[in-house]
């Protein structure tokens, strides 16, 4: 990471994976500061941050593995989920 926009330390405070989505083991699901946290075998698959508002949507992706990012907007607030999950299945 280049820590362009926060330095080292506030950017660790950001990724850190503050919650545990939900209790059950097999579930790798963490929430950091307004960031999901995605972990396999305890290691960070991706970061994901999305929003809507009325009438647009959007959702980003961080694989910092292969530091591939994937942004999808939409001027909808529900078709971005579909599209999202379209190409998460493409990528594997």
């Amino acid at each position: 990471m280049s820590y362009q926009l926060l330095d080292e330390r506030m950017t660790q405070q950001f990724l850190y994976p503050h919650a545990k989505v939900n209790p059950e083991p097999d579930d790798n699901r963490h929430y950091g500061l307004g960031i999901w946290i995605l972990y396999k075998d305890q290691q960070v698959i991706r970061y994901t941050g999305m929003g809507a508002d009325p009438g647009v949507s959007f959702i980003t992706t961080y694989f910092p593995d292969e530091q591939t990012e994937i942004t999808v907007i939409s001027n909808t607030e529900s078709q971005t989920w579909d599209i999202f999950s379209d190409i998460i299945k493409l990528i594997g």
